[in-house]
């Protein structure tokens, strides 16, 4: 392409794919006159392609498209019992601690943080629109969050219809489940350092277990097939 100072274009050279704009396929060692394109500002080649841009409409005129952009909802991080999850539902998640991705257990909607942070989650939905959420401190403050002193057994996991759990943890203290919306389906007071649990009503799936008294508290992934 060639733009002369009275703002007229002019194109030479390969023209097989009507590349040069002079509605021909014929080749061109000599510029040709672009009658349809004075005016133009810009233009950007290819091997088989070209584009223009012009300030004037002096083109061709071509069908019109609308496009409607539909904004994504904002995504929050919602904390219910030391359990996180994305307030939107989409088609895969990404967690992320201190803006690095999270690999282990950090591509569902909900995760269970262990390491003071900064945490965030990434929603991708089915067009292919991501949104981040917003940035959510975690600290553990006053608790032995996950004590690696203070042990917690739970078998078999997955399980069908009980739970065994056994436990050193100071007497009483709670167990409570948890769905994956974060909907608390279970919980009992214990004064036993082993019980079974029933829990043979629930549907299959993902769930937390938490278990803590006054100055401690683990959760515990288990999975009911």
């Amino acid at each position: 392409f060639l733009s002369r100072s009275d703002n007229s274009l002019w194109s030479f050279g390969r023209n097989t794919n009507g590349q040069l704009g002079d509605q021909t396929s014929n080749d061109s060692n000599n510029p040709v006159h672009i009658y349809n394109l004075t005016g133009s500002v810009d233009y950007g080649l290819g091997y088989s392609h070209s584009s223009v841009l012009s300030t004037s409409k002096t083109s061709c005129p071509s069908n019109s498209v609308d496009v409607s952009i539909l904004p994504a909802n904002e995504v929050f991080i919602i904390v219910v019992d030391t359990i996180f999850y994305a307030s939107e539902t989409g088609d895969s998640y990404q967690w992320f601690l201190n803006g690095n991705p999270i690999f282990v257990d950090g591509n569902s909607q909900s995760f269970v943080p262990i390491i003071p942070g900064y945490y965030s989650v990434e929603v991708t939905y089915s067009n292919g629109c991501s949104v981040t959420s917003n940035i959510y401190p975690f600290s553990i403050v006053g608790l032995a969050y996950n004590n690696t002193d203070i042990f917690v057994n739970l078998y078999p996991n997955p399980f069908q219809t009980e739970l065994h759990i056994s436990t050193n943890i100071k007497l009483p203290y709670t167990i409570e489940l948890i769905n994956n919306i974060g909907q608390s389906i279970f919980y009992k007071t214990i004064n036993l350092s082993e019980i079974n649990i029933d829990i043979n009503n629930l549907k299959t799936g993902m769930y937390f277990l938490k278990v803590s008294n006054d100055n401690f508290i683990k959760v515990l992934k288990v999975k009911k097939i």
